[in-house]
């Protein structure tokens, strides 16, 4: 059922995923050839993508609701996404009574028609066939964008990635990880920024700043462009990487400027932000609201994000506010700033953006056990923790979501042995380094996390949510209250969720 068939198509579309065959378990035979299905009498072949799922040993449980032990989330690619390299996933000797888990990931391209599709995954040992599972596949009647609806931006440093593919600061390789890491995250629904953590070259002749775009746009340009994927996804934001310091207040405002005028004139303005200070002290604010003020003196268009509420003494420090997610929450303790999300409300009528982030506060960032229901990135925790984001991001109507790092243990540990950061397994850590040593191949690449398809799942479920709602408004709102009724209150149980996102399906198909 899964050998190659006739595409309707005469230049099928490329899409994120491949027709493979692959050796497997124990020396045993994968093919993930497609999944074929009928449709006005031509046959129509969906890709099919195979990872071996790896096992994180978590030594010291997250918070209260973390557990030690061997945990699936390393996903070995059979080819590798970023670079199309094949790679060493197979074949894996298993252990007696042992088991060895294959995820199975299809991403169907735009213009597969609707229909009901099935397929077949051989597994054969020493050339023996043992078992075949079935695979049904429902392809709806209709698409989801391939840019997401809201702003994602995850930090990323490619001298971090460095560190962790190959022990020191490679500079050969920075370019190169940066590429390969953001292509990831962008086929992820995710937009990457820090990258090389590079300013532009740039010099100041007194009265203009003369700025080489060279080597900067050859970084941004595809992701902000929408030619880095061929489904044409985009960037939703990207951060203005400004020098450490400035000779002059002339030579500041010279450099802000000049990079708005660039921005404008490629047409990726609106996704710029400023981001000066990462969770900012009170103490700070004073001197933010002056960075603020000069920031707009330069281009009022130009917008700076602050990690922080809306509230004394951080009044008029923002464009983009994002607060704790904590925050939100009356009571919780995790946040010395709380306030309600309708406070936020007369500030977007003025422009201002309200986005948010999670972090180890809702688990306890000192190592601590404390019991939480907040969401979380975290490797011990069911994966509902980390795809419940997109169901909270449409709830709370936030217009983006930051998080700190995709590749913090990169700095400090083997990530194939800890990730364990601020009490957490897995935070600030959602990628593996891939290295052509220890998977095959000539090229070092990203290796996925099941919590970043979590995360890339949670991302879908917003759109179907966003879908319905445009058609059937109470519809989509009582579908939501199935699954969400908080930040902190919500349904873990991946049944309910799923159900819930077949009834959204549904709405969206219905008249």
């Amino acid at each position: 059922p899964l050998s190659p068939l006739r595409h309707p198509h005469p230049n099928p579309p490329p899409s994120r995923g491949r027709g493979l065959t692959g050796r497997g378990i124990g020396g045993r035979e994968i093919r993930g050839r497609g999944i074929r299905g009928r449709e006005r009498r031509e046959w129509e072949i969906v890709p099919v993508d195979l990872f071996r799922v790896d096992f994180i040993n978590v030594v010291r449980p997250t918070g209260g609701d973390g557990s030690i032990g061997p945990w699936p989330d390393p996903l070995i690619p059979q080819r590798d996404f970023s670079n199309g390299e094949r790679r060493r996933a197979f074949p894996v000797d298993v252990a007696l009574n042992h088991t060895q888990p294959i995820w199975v990931e299809v991403c169907v391209p735009i213009n597969v028609p609707a229909a009901r599709y099935t397929g077949v995954v051989h597994l054969r040992a020493k050339a023996k066939p043992i078992a075949e599972v079935p695979i049904s596949l429902l392809v709806r009647a209709f698409a989801i964008p391939a840019t997401s609806s809201i702003a994602m931006a995850f930090g990323f440093s490619a001298l971090s990635a460095s560190r962790g593919h190959r022990g020191a600061i490679t500079s050969a390789l920075l370019a190169p990880l940066t590429r390969a890491y953001a292509k990831d995250a962008l086929a992820h629904r995710l937009s990457l920024f820090g990258g090389t953590q590079s300013a532009p070259e740039w010099r100041f002749d007194g009265h203009d700043a003369r700025i080489d775009w060279t080597a900067h746009d050859a970084e941004v340009a595809p992701f902000l462009d929408g030619t880095a994927l061929a489904n044409g996804a985009r960037w939703t934001a990207v951060d203005l990487r400004a020098p450490v310091k400035f000779d002059s207040d002339a030579a500041r405002a010279a450099f802000f400027r000049a990079y708005a005028a660039h921005y404008r004139a490629r047409g990726w303005l609106a996704r710029l932000f400023y981001f000066p200070q990462d969770e900012p002290p009170p103490v700070a604010a004073s001197a933010l609201r002056q960075t603020r003020a000069r920031v707009h003196q330069a281009d009022p268009a130009l917008r700076m994000l602050v990690t922080a509420s809306a509230t004394n003494p951080f009044n008029g420090v923002a464009d983009i506010w994002v607060p704790l997610i904590n925050c939100f929450h009356p009571n919780d303790t995790g946040c010395a700033q709380r306030l309600a999300r309708s406070a936020y409300d007369a500030l977007e009528k003025s422009g201002a953006a309200l986005w948010w982030y999670q972090s180890c506060a809702s688990h306890g960032c000192d190592g601590g056990r404390k019991s939480s229901s907040w969401p979380s990135y975290a490797i011990d925790r069911a994966g509902t923790f980390a795809r419940i984001m997109g169901w909270l991001d449409f709830n709370e109507r936030v217009a983006g979501e930051l998080y700190y790092d995709v590749v913090y243990s990169y700095d400090n540990n083997d990530p194939w042995q800890n990730v364990n950061s601020f009490g957490g397994n897995g935070d600030g850590t959602l990628y593996y380094p891939g290295t052509p040593e220890r998977f095959g191949g000539t090229t070092d690449f990203p290796v996925e996390s099941q919590r970043l398809k979590n995360i890339r799942d949670g991302l879908e479920d917003f759109e179907y949510l966003k879908l319905c709602a445009a058609r059937h408004t109470t519809r989509a709102q009582s579908v939501l209250r199935t699954v969400v009724r908080s930040p902190w209150e919500w349904e873990a149980d991946p049944r309910i969720l799923l159900q819930a996102r077949e009834q959204l399906a549904a709405c969206i198909e219905s008249e």
